[in-house]
């Protein structure tokens, strides 16, 4: 980010994320992380996912895939949302081929995991 209250908001969202994750691998583990991370999709992924990167959490590869997985997946069914109630009706087809297509795969590899 290169306006500085755009870094701030980054930074802020990056320790809550953090701490947040913390909380729940602790508390529910691995299955409270694939929650997170459904629920973390409706918002900037980014923080969440640089979070989670940083390898100080006490979780599996696999794990830590799947998660990103799933926020993406979540991510971009939300990008769709928004593309079908702001954009013009004539992308529609389109837009639902592409999303679904894209958002298949990404089940099919989160199940896959």
């Amino acid at each position: 980010p290169l306006e500085f209250k755009t870094a701030l908001l980054f930074a802020v969202l990056f320790v809550l994320f953090a701490i947040v994750t913390k909380y729940v691998l602790e508390t529910f583990g691995a299955q409270g992380l694939d929650v997170l991370s459904l629920v973390v999709g409706v918002t900037d992924i980014d923080p969440f996912l640089m979070s989670l990167f940083t390898g100080k959490y006490q979780i599996e590869l696999q794990e830590i895939a799947r998660a990103t997985l799933i926020a993406v997946s979540s991510n971009n069914l939300m990008k769709l949302g928004y593309a079908l109630v702001l954009g013009n009706t004539s992308i529609r087809k389109p837009l639902i081929t592409g999303f679904s297509i894209i958002i298949a795969a990404s089940v099919v590899a989160i199940f896959l995991l």
